[in-house]
């Protein structure tokens, strides 16, 4: 049964007793799929911590993740071992009363008196849809997209996108506008305070606590084509690849470890292997050899990401022809859990059929 402590929502809360000491731990469940990628929700997770520490300072966080792969928990794991002195562990769903100790990168305090039950609350759902809520917190990462953008990372098809932002509207935590600067008029929909206020309370974040880092990371042009391709990479590569399965994914999420970001990153399984679906867009405004070191640079950098994590990639390269052209080279010694595939960014939901070890284009 939920638990209100403060102005912080937890999932549960259990104590253990070992030689007369006790524990005192609060639970959150959280689900990768929630529009967060593991560095950003991980680092969420060690600012409610602090918030919590500082208010109860022997209690310790234990943050519960239901996945259907290892790499999210791992990498939230690896964040919050790099960030240190708080007693957090991250696990996969359990019933028991506390985790291992090995969980915890500092170990929490035992206590010699039995800590107090915080206050047992009925659990509220969200007052809307399962599809209201992944665009509404596709929204509180993005802030404002169009409708494809969000169904793409929602991971919804534009129909049922449509039909959480219309709910979402009508209640008042969303908003749409009309953009008239290009071609055609493009329908803009933006995340409103109340909106932002209930997709920290899904993330287990309460509201005033500060989070900027939820948002993705503005490295490229945010008007432009790249950012647009950016986040239509896993619907792009659902439609594409109907092999593939396609977990989630984000739009320019940063690696812990890595100094550079992927314009995209999908988070699946590509023949039974647990895969992450990296995204390079290129657009082309350097010269062939720049953009072939450029691209040679990070293809390593992935690869070697990946054979240290133990899971596939495929490596994709969206640009123009020649820019695929000039890419082609930087390519070689393909090991055998990477695929290459290199396509035009203008054949929107088409992406080269390939394998692992082999590049295609």
């Amino acid at each position: 049964m939920p638990v209100l402590f403060e102005n912080m929502l937890f999932s549960d809360w259990r104590t253990t007793q070992k030689d007369g000491r006790w524990l005192d731990v609060f639970i959150l469940r959280i689900s990768p799929f929630a529009s967060l990628p593991p560095v950003e929700y991980a680092l969420g997770m060690y600012r409610l911590a602090s918030v919590l520490i500082r208010k109860r300072p022997n209690a310790a966080l234990w943050v519960q993740v239901e996945s259907p792969g290892r790499w999210y928990l791992e990498t939230m794991r690896s964040v919050l071992r790099w960030k240190g002195k708080l007693p957090i562990a991250v696990t996969a769903p359990s019933s028991l009363a506390k985790p291992d100790l090995f969980d915890f990168h500092v170990l929490p305090y035992w206590e010699a008196k039995r800590p107090c039950e915080p206050v047992r609350i009925k659990n509220e759902p969200l007052p809307f849809t399962n599809l209201s809520l992944a665009c509404l917190q596709t929204l509180g990462r993005i802030d404002c997209g169009t409708l494809p953008e969000i169904a793409s990372l929602a991971g919804l098809s534009t129909i049922q996108a449509q039909a959480g932002l219309d709910a979402l509207e009508q209640a008042g935590l969303v908003a749409h506008l009309v953009q008239h600067d290009k071609k055609e008029p493009v329908i803009i929909w933006r995340l409103k305070r109340e909106g932002l206020s209930l997709v920290l309370r899904s993330w287990g974040i309460p509201k005033d606590v500060s989070f900027g880092r939820r948002k993705e990371m503005a490295l490229s042009d945010p008007a432009g084509e790249h950012r647009r391709i950016s986040r239509l990479w896993p619907g792009w590569l659902r439609s594409a690849w109907p092999h593939a399965q396609v977990w989630t994914g984000w739009s320019e999420a940063g690696l812990p470890g890595l100094l550079l970001t992927p314009d995209g990153l999908a988070w699946g399984s590509l023949g039974g292997r647990e895969t992450l679906f990296w995204l390079e867009v290129e657009s082309g405004h350097s010269s062939r050899e720049e953009i072939r070191r450029k691209i040679r640079r990070r293809f390593v950098l992935a690869a070697e990401y990946a054979r240290e994590k133990k899971i596939g990639l495929v490596f994709a390269l969206l640009g123009r022809t020649w820019v695929c052209e000039a890419s082609r080279p930087a390519f070689v010694d393909v090991p055998p859990h990477v695929a290459v595939t290199l396509g035009d960014w203008r054949n929107e939901n088409h992406l080269p059929f390939t394998e692992w070890g082999r590049v295609e284009w």
